[in-house]
């Protein structure tokens, strides 16, 4: 490795990463068209029967139904919540790819790229998803 040709001296042997940028591309725009067109669509439909909660036997006295009542209203709670983090990764996935195909996209640019640069682009593409998530208001559904 000589110095200045944008390889690092402090590694020995280390000649670079290696990527085919278009199956990343073609990656990101697959898993965001299922994303728009599946994923979000469907997460959508659950909201609705989910934010009712428990709807059985709210006028039973019985406290072991209102204990069941309860217990499944959490798990709708947790089911909602599991969706949103899947939708969050989802995009964030789309976010990461997209922006190391971005900046990676040429030679010049790849023979440069440090593990602190793909770190970066994982705290952007995190740092948008925060925007998304409480830019619409603090929906803990992220804006859906």
């Amino acid at each position: 490795m000589d110095e200045g040709d944008g390889s690092s001296a402090a590694v020995p042997g280390w000649s670079g990463i290696a990527a085919d940028l278009s199956s990343l591309r073609q990656l990101a725009g697959q898993v965001r068209a299922e994303v728009d067109a599946t994923l979000r669509p469907r997460t959508r439909e659950a909201f609705g029967p989910f934010e009712a909660g428990a709807t059985f036997g709210a006028a039973s006295p019985s406290a072991d139904l209102h204990a069941v009542r309860e217990k499944y209203t959490d798990c709708l709670v947790a089911a909602v919540d599991q969706l949103v983090h899947q939708l969050d990764t989802s995009a964030r996935l789309v976010d990461v790819v997209s922006e190391i195909t971005q900046r990676y996209g040429s030679t010049d640019a790849l023979a440069r790229a440090t593990l602190t640069d793909l770190q970066d682009a994982f705290v952007n593409a995190a740092q948008a998803d925060r925007v998304r998530l409480f830019g619409a208001g603090g929906n803990p559904a992220g804006g859906l």
